[in-house]
């Protein structure tokens, strides 16, 4: 992380790394507050789309987090059609807020996805089995649970790479703001700077 020098430099590193460490936790822990963040597409025909995802791991570096999803979903279009995406994080117990904004790919073969379809044993796989497009109508809630041969059928590997994090703690003293940004792709690391909250 490149990130400028000086006294408030290590605080700003101190963030950094409980940022990550943090996400990187998240991905394991189920009691984890940032385990439930909020995903953001843009969808070219009604804007804006907001949903809850569950993170299944992350990658401290390159700093990428991996969710599971249906390929048929609105989302996965939207991603194809613009796959700049932003998720938000919310902490009540240590009122800390996290927008991660980066570029979402799709992933239906290679060995993370064989890795992640084999922990997808069970009710959990089935759930992209299901006969029909998610989000589709049907007639009964119970039209829902006709599933289709392969537990996995529609399964995709979601991993969004990140490139800005804006980080936010609210404290009755006085609140803390710290936006880090990369270039991805680029050989230099993450930059950071303080921010007005």
């Amino acid at each position: 992380m490149a990130l400028p020098i000086g006294a408030m430099a290590n605080e700003l590193n101190r963030v950094f790394d409980t940022i990550v460490s943090r996400l990187v936790r998240a991905g394991s822990d189920r009691r984890s507050p940032w385990r439930l963040p909020v995903l953001a597409t843009l969808c070219p025909d009604r804007g804006p789309q907001a949903r809850t995802l569950v993170l299944r791991a992350v990658d401290a570096e390159p700093l990428s987090l991996d969710f599971y999803t249906d390929q048929r979903t609105p989302k996965t279009a939207e991603i194809a059609a613009d796959p700049r995406v932003s998720l938000a994080f919310w902490d009540k117990g240590a009122s800390q807020q996290l927008r991660l904004e980066g570029l979402a790919a799709l992933h239906t073969t290679g060995a993370a996805v064989d890795q992640a379809r084999e922990r997808l044993a069970g009710y959990t796989g089935s759930d992209y089995a299901r006969w029909a497009v998610p989000g589709a109508p049907m007639d009964t809630p119970d039209a829902a649970d006709r599933r289709l041969e392969d537990g996995v059928a529609h399964f995709a590997l979601l991993r969004v790479t990140a490139s800005r994090l804006d980080w936010l703690e609210l404290a009755r003293e006085r609140h803390r703001r710290a936006i880090f940004t990369r270039d991805i792709g680029a050989e230099t690391g993450w930059a950071g700077t303080w921010a007005v909250p």
